[in-house]
């Protein structure tokens, strides 16, 4: 599993994989392994983390504060927020790479 970020980032998804059955799988010697569903549900959070960071950033939120920020709502957005903000990010992206073209035709 990569997360990409820090020691803390990573301990605190285990510590939230950990707490619903069946996501975590702990051997005698220690080490931590994702079950299938545990692996399933790190690439949604993930994924949430990294759009919602996109769109932080996006309107101009620093990108270490818009990581910061992401890492808290990823967790908390309800998936109705979470799609909106997901529309609003691809109509942004489409916008600008239109723009982007105007400006090298003219």
């Amino acid at each position: 599993m990569k997360l990409g970020e820090s020691k803390e980032d990573y301990l605190e998804a285990m510590y939230i994989l950990n707490r619903q059955k069946g996501y975590v799988i702990k051997d005698e010697h220690g080490y931590v392994e994702l079950t299938a569903e545990g692996k399933k549900i790190a690439k949604k959070v993930y994924a949430r983390h990294l759009l919602l960071k996109e769109f932080l950033e996006l309107i101009g939120v620093s990108p270490e504060t818009a990581n910061h920020d992401a890492c808290r709502m990823e967790h908390t957005i309800s998936e109705e927020s979470f799609q909106k903000i997901q529309e609003l990010v691809k109509k942004i992206k489409k916008e600008n790479a239109s723009n982007e073209q105007m400006q090298l035709t003219n």
